[in-house]
């Protein structure tokens, strides 16, 4: 487990974990290695759901963070339910990588449609080679 950076010891996770044996708390370690680790990551609605899709993990969410839909959404008391649907049938496949097509191609785009500006515009025409060379890490899995 990682906390997340701005709790900044507001919450005494320690105690709870040092119950559980099988649970390590992590500090420092860099959260790309943490995914790197993981066959998949809970999180409440931070952008490290997000993350964690693009390299291939399935996500339980707990918040209403916008990739709900294509991960494992948990209402209340249902979390040890939800992680064991998800131990037992990740969700790692063509569902997200099309919501992370949708996301890097028609919503990330640093452009504003009615008023392009020419920083905009030369990081559309980047999305647009970067496309057109097969360079799309959501789709391949990478």
């Amino acid at each position: 487990m990682r906390g997340h950076p701005s709790d900044a010891g507001c919450a005494d996770y320690l105690a709870r974990i040092r119950r559980h044996s099988h649970v390590q708390w992590r500090v420092t370690t860099p959260l790309d290695e943490l995914i790197g680790l993981a066959s998949g990551i809970t999180t409440v609605n931070s952008a490290v759901g997000a993350e964690a899709m693009l390299r291939g993990r399935s996500v339980l969410v707990l918040g209403e963070a916008t990739y709900a839909p294509v991960a494992f959404r948990v209402g209340e008391g249902d979390l040890l339910a939800a992680l064991q649907r998800l131990i037992e049938n990740p969700r790692t496949g063509d569902l997200q990588r099309r919501w992370l097509y949708y996301m890097y191609v028609h919503y990330l785009i640093p452009v504003w449609a009615f008023e392009p500006d020419e920083v905009g515009c030369a990081a559309a025409a980047r999305r647009l080679v970067e496309i057109d060379a097969g360079e799309m890490p959501w789709l391949t899995g990478e």
